[in-house]
Order: C-alpha cells, then sequence, then structure tokens
C-alpha cells in the first residue's frame, strides 16, 4: 500500500515534533543545571517534645552532577510554647540569593488527664465530690481543674475537661449520692459586739458556704428585733437553707449591764449575762 506525498508530510512531521520532545525533556532532565533542594519539607512536633534540627540536602546542578552548596540556618522553635515558627535557609550560588523557609508548628495533641483519688466514689446530688479529690491536669495547661465538667446519667456521672487547645477526655463513674452535711455560716464582725444606748445597730452580714452547692452567701436570710434604744436581750436569726433542705443553727444577740452586747454563734450554745439562749 503506498501513502500519499501528504500522509508522508504528516507522519514525517509528527516524528520530528515528537523527537523534538524528547530532545528537550532529556535536556531539562539529565543536562540542564537548576536549584535542588531535599529533607526540607514543613514539621509538626508536640509540645514540650525536642526538636532536632534537620540537614537539608541543597545542591545546584544536573541529575548527573550536582554540587552541594552552604547555607546560612536562621530562626529558632520554642517547643514550650505552642505557634508556628520559621527556620530560614539562606544560599548563594551563580551570583544569586534565595532564603528557603521551612515551618515547624508546635501543636498540643496529647489528652489531658482526669485523676480520682479513690476507687468508690460519693458525691453530692450535683456531682460534687465528697470522700474523693478529683483533678484535671494538662500537660501544657497544667491544672485545668476548674474546667470540669459534670453530667449526671442515672446513677453514673460523667466527668470532662477539655483543654485550649480543644483535646478531651471522659470519665463515666458510678457514685453513690449523699448531701447530709449542713450548710455553714460565718459572719463578718466580731464575736461580741458591745453597742451604747441609742446608738445605730448596723448589719455587718454573713457568707455561707455548703459542701455540696458551694456558696450559698446570697441565699441567707436575716430577722432580727434590735432596738438599740432599749437595754435587753436580742435575738437575730440567720437562716441559709441549701438545696437538700439542710440548715445551720441560729445566732444569738443578748445584753449585759448599761450595753447591747451581741453574741454571734452557729448553732451552738451562747452564754449570755441574762440567761442562756440555743
Amino acid at each position: 500500500m503506498k501513502l500519499s506525498n501528504k500522509t508522508k508530510i504528516i507522519l514525517l512531521t509528527t516524528l520530528l515534533i515528537t523527537l523534538m520532545i524528547l530532545i528537550i525533556t532529556g535536556y531539562n532532565f539529565f543536562v540542564k543545571k537548576e536549584l535542588k533542594i531535599s529533607n526540607l519539607e514543613d514539621e509538626i512536633i508536640e509540645v514540650n517534645s525536642t526538636y532536632k534540627k534537620t540537614n537539608p540536602n541543597i545542591c545546584y546542578g544536573s541529575v548527573f552532577v550536582c554540587k552541594p552548596l552552604k547555607y546560612k540556618e536562621t530562626g529558632k522553635v520554642n517547643t514550650k510554647k505552642l505557634g508556628n515558627y520559621k527556620i530560614n535557609y539562606k544560599i548563594n550560588y551563580q551570583n544569586k540569593e534565595k532564603t528557603i523557609i521551612k515551618t515547624v508548628k508546635v501543636k498540643d495533641t496529647t489528652k489531658p488527664k482526669i485523676i480520682i483519688s479513690t476507687e468508690k466514689l460519693i458525691v453530692c446530688p450535683n456531682g460534687t465530690p465528697l470522700n474523693t479529690i478529683i483533678k484535671a491536669v494538662d500537660n501544657y495547661d497544667g491544672d485545668i481543674t476548674n474546667k470540669i465538667k459534670i453530667e449526671k446519667n442515672g446513677k453514673n456521672f460523667i466527668y470532662k475537661v477539655k483543654d485550649s487547645s480543644n483535646n478531651q477526655t471522659t470519665i463515666i463513674k458510678q457514685a453513690e449520692i449523699k448531701d447530709d452535711v449542713k450548710p455553714k455560716i460565718t459572719l463578718k464582725g466580731k464575736q461580741i459586739e458591745y453597742l451604747k444606748i441609742n446608738s445605730t445597730y448596723e448589719e455587718q452580714g454573713a457568707v455561707a458556704h455548703d459542701t455540696c452547692d458551694g456558696d450559698i452567701t446570697n441565699n441567707i436570710k436575716i430577722t432580727n428585733n434590735v432596738d438599740p434604744n432599749k437595754k435587753g436581750t436580742y435575738r437575730v436569726k440567720y437562716e441559709v437553707t441549701d438545696k437538700n433542705d439542710l440548715q445551720p443553727g441560729d445566732m444569738i444577740l443578748c445584753n449585759a449591764g448599761n450595753h447591747v452586747v451581741l453574741y454571734y454563734g452557729n448553732g451552738k450554745v451562747i452564754g449570755c449575762s441574762g440567761g442562756v439562749w440555743r
């Protein structure tokens, strides 16, 4: 089968173009000189670990011959602090100057730890432990006990804590639920206070704390009939109740001689000149 002249020309042209492409590709791959860099990839390391410097391979040349180049390295990595750190490699070749940058990311991927000091857990209705200490510690944030969140699911309590890098730890514990400790009221004033007749009685207030509910000062109710213009024994009542309806004893005021004397107590027997109050 004879080929026409037109077909021959097309085939010859195609062959020449293919040959030129192969020559150019071969030159670029085997002969052309260029800057070649390896072992200089970006890196991710864990916070508080040790950063090991890499020795990059930097050379100028072809596939067959590539002359190693010297470089000046600058930049530091603080492995104790989260962040992105730049390491610069400055090189000079063929009357050119080039800076190659490597990024080192210091990250925190370690979950915090929740530590429960006892095997058997006795807790308040809200999950606050009564017989043990529950702490949360993180490799970067340190003590994050105040970030613990408590959820109740039947007799199970779910303790969750999340660090500043959003690493979360969850522990599920079965617990005995109890709240039999009364809240405590502490007066801000002195235990004994003398008031002159016809003076002014100023209520100094008190603070209240409950083992399960914490600060319940805002729940204190104070009632009294103190009349500094009249001699006598007066009873001031400080009341506070926790969520389990437990409350402490009363506080007492009484007088002695020509002065009104205020005796502060906390459910205890208080001695007065005019008698004994409970």
